[in-house]
């Protein structure tokens, strides 16, 4: 047998050897987890995971030119060589270490594939029953006995030794920070969730071990497929970008410039001035310690760029942050803050910011999907799905971009949204990647449940802002005016809120359902005369419509005209737009707080009036 191959492209000279693919993914995975103290195991995983290569039946299906619907099962090889050989191994901490022999192999026998389950809900061991596969079927004699023809046997056994011992400082690390929360956990009366929140953490582990091999692997193999003349680095840029330091500047400086432009255009109003300082606040808490942070700053007080001023002042201060993530939980902000972050950092393309939700359309549809494939860019600008799906997805492409969530901030929007089913698998997950991953995670929200220090987390988290309650008061810009005495009715709702825009200039109407507000939308347009403008917003509408319409109601409400804009609740958290009434039909308070944050945003009238009623 020749040069053991990875990789050849067909019909051409172009080959990979294995050697240059497993120390090239071995090499990618520790750089991804140095800061999580899982390099070594990185690198161990990363030199064994391609060891069923090294057959003769697999070099000679790389040798063929003709395209072939054969698949030689090469992951397996190295998963049972790790499980046969150290699993039983004789050791004063053995339960430690079969607990690192089943990760590490579980990753490496699952690294074409999710997760295999070690038990299923059929009571089922689907990870034991691929290591039994009879050997003879992998060619594993011939795939061990040629691999250590090119790797030292001692020098792997020494690996292995490494990766055993910093799996065992890891381990007991988490289980001593899982003691430390004890306390919190038996004041809210989880006695029984210790042992839980441990095992789920190691879950997370595997799993973020499993993103690292997977992407080493990918990005490796795409690099020489694509670029396969050249001789390249994988940790040198542009295949690796070693410091983003340069690029937290430049995104700091843009934005200075534009609050000062803000700050020198606008008239300096109290409100204006409390804006600046919450600004202000954020931008010094950027110096604070890795952690979870609350930033429950009242609505129209400008905590999207607040909150972007802390991230990049706190990726400054902790050099090793590569990334930037603002997580929206609703399309229709997520496409209106995502313009107009653009715009402030001056950033038009997908060199430096990122956008990955399911409604974007983007020219360049195959550039884009490698970009959201690794997630790689310095600020990433997605939804509550996506980072949900990375952190507990089954699939292979949310897996792959899991450990991108290491080293970084995550900037989550609107926090109160999400669903409470979701609320201690989120806990856990940030915990775990604040703790362990070196990432710090910021909580946004005008209209938390609890007062900042009761949010029910574990422990709780800090806030940022030291002036709350003054912040709160003053930015109380809206009554509240009770309507629910009795039920409104279609015709009714129209008739009143035509009387009452005799003397508005504007007027926002939040239905719970659809048809209810297409209804009002279309009464009003029959019933009021063509010196209104009248705007209709619903989900069911695409996000380029929905877009349109909000920069074109944005227009009309900075001109002399009268606007009324009729939706169902897509528009009452995060959307820049202020009406002189609100009228919301009951729901929840948080929702009721949220629509009344779109009345009088920015104090243009003495007084709004946010209206709440009984309707669909």
């Amino acid at each position: 047998m020749g040069e053991l191959l990875a990789h050849r492209i067909k019909k051409t000279a172009y080959s990979q050897t294995l050697k240059q693919h497993e120390e090239n993914t071995a090499a990618l995975c520790q750089k991804f987890l140095t800061t999580c103290e899982l390099d070594k195991i990185g690198y161990l995983s990363g030199i064994l995971h391609d060891l069923g290569k090294a057959k003769s039946l697999f070099q000679a299906y790389l040798m063929k030119d003709e395209d072939t619907n054969e698949k030689i099962n090469h992951a397996f090889a190295g998963a049972i060589y790790l499980y046969d050989h150290f699993y039983n191994l004789d050791n004063t901490n053995e339960v430690i270490q079969k607990c690192f022999i089943e990760s590490v192999s579980l990753i490496i026998l699952s690294h074409h594939s999710k997760l295999y389950d070690m038990y299923n809900p059929d009571k089922e061991m689907p990870f034991h029953s691929k290591l039994m596969t009879k050997k003879e079927i992998l060619d594993y004699e011939e795939s061990v006995n040629t691999f250590f023809s090119i790797f030292d046997k001692r020098y792997l056994q020494t690996l292995i030794q490494e990766a055993i011992q910093q799996y065992q400082t890891l381990f007991l690390r988490m289980k001593e920070h899982v003691n430390k929360l004890k306390p919190f956990l038996e004041e809210q009366g989880c006695k029984k969730k210790n042992g839980t929140l441990l095992y789920f953490q190691l879950g997370l582990q595997t799993r973020l071990l499993q993103s690292a091999l997977r992407d080493a692997d990918c990005y490796d193999t795409y690099l020489f497929m694509n670029h396969p003349t050249l001789s390249y680095n994988v940790l040198q840029p542009p295949y690796f970008e070693k410091n983003r330091l340069h690029i937290w500047e430049t995104l700091e400086e843009k934005l200075n410039a534009h609050l000062l432009t803000l700050q020198q255009g606008n008239k300096q109003t109290e409100i204006n001035q409390l804006r600046n300082q919450i600004s202000l606040e954020c931008y010094q808490a950027g110096e604070k310690k890795q952690g979870i942070y609350t930033l429950a700053a009242p609505t129209g007080s400008g905590k999207t760029l607040a909150s972007l001023r802390f991230a990049l002042a706190h990726a400054k201060k902790h050099k090793h942050i590569r990334h930037i993530y603002y997580v929206i939980p609703y399309l229709s902000i997520l496409t209106q803050n995502a313009a107009n972050l653009r715009d402030v950092l001056g950033e038009k393309d997908e060199v430096i910011i990122l956008e990955h939700y399911s409604s974007l359309v983007i020219d360049d549809d195959e550039q884009h999907q490698l970009f959201t494939e690794r997630w790689d860019h310095a600020v990433i600008l997605t939804s509550y799905v996506q980072v949900l799906n990375a952190l507990f997805h089954g699939s292979k492409q949310n897996i792959r971009r899991m450990h991108q969530l290491t080293d970084a901030i995550l900037i989550f929007d609107e926090i109160q949204s999400l669903p409470v089913s979701c609320k201690n698998m989120f806990q856990t997950a940030i915990d775990y990647l604040t703790e362990f991953c070196g990432s710090t995670v910021l909580l946004c929200s005008a209209t938390q449940p609890f007062p900042p220090n009761k949010l029910n987390a574990i422990p709780p988290y800090e806030e940022i802002l030291s002036h709350l309650k003054i912040y709160n008061e003053a930015f109380q810009r809206v009554r509240y005016e009770d309507k629910t005495q009795c039920i409104m009715h279609t015709d009714e709702l129209v008739k009143v809120i035509s009387e009452d825009m005799q003397l508005r200039q504007s007027a926002l109407i939040i239905l719970n359902q659809k048809k209810r507000a297409y209804d009002v939308y279309h009464e009003l347009k029959t019933l009021l005369d063509k010196d209104y403008k009248i705007f209709f917003l619903a989900n069911t509408m695409c996000a380029q419509h929905k877009e349109d319409m909000i920069k074109e109601m944005t227009t009309a409400l900075k001109k002399d005209t009268k606007v009324i804009c009729v939706s169902t609740s897509l528009i009452e958290a995060g959307v820049d737009l202020s009406f002189e009434t609100v009228w919301r039909a009951c729901t929840g308070l948080d929702s009721i707080i949220q629509a009344a944050g779109r009345c009088n945003r920015n104090r243009e009238y003495e007084e709004g009036i946010t209206y709440i009623f009984f309707g669909c």
